[in-house]
């Protein structure tokens, strides 16, 4: 379901709601993270293959569209230094790449539920970011529809 289904059409935008489906990948995000946190990976789920990858953050970044690419490193930036985690999500059946920031993914009780803060499409290579509560999201600058 799109975030805006009750706009007109002409006023959609290609901003889906992968909340639900990051929760089902959340465990193996968390173990790919987790085997890479020294290298401060973003996350990649492909959901053509049901696949989570970790990818060296620099040269992810650096493979966006030059539209999106400065936005996305400032969001990383800020995003690990809270102490989270970016995760791409990769729909290749309706041409989205989405990236979502999870702050300050472990507490003192450990690893959390995902809890987006951004959410952002991306229309020139790998990422994305809205806003709500349920998961908290933000919206950031970028939007992405075409690999």
């Amino acid at each position: 379901m799109d975030i805006d289904d009750d706009l007109p059409p002409q006023m959609k935008t290609t901003i889906r709601d992968y909340t639900e489906l990051i929760e089902g990948f959340w465990p193996t995000i968390l173990q790919a993270w987790e085997a890479h946190a020294d290298k401060l990976p973003v996350i990649e789920c492909d959901l053509a293959d049901r696949k989570v990858r970790a990818y060296a953050s620099a040269g992810y970044i650096d493979s966006l569209s030059a539209r999106t690419r400065e936005a996305a490193r400032r969001e990383f930036d800020r995003i690990i230094t809270e102490g989270g985690i970016m995760v791409f999500v990769r729909d290749p059946e309706h041409h989205v790449l989405q990236s979502y920031c999870f702050p300050d993914i472990t507490g003192a009780s450990g690893p959390r539920k995902p809890s987006p803060s951004h959410q952002r499409p991306d229309n020139g290579g790998p990422p994305p970011m809205p806003a709500a509560r349920k998961p908290r999201r933000k919206k950031s600058a970028t939007g992405k529809t075409g690999e």
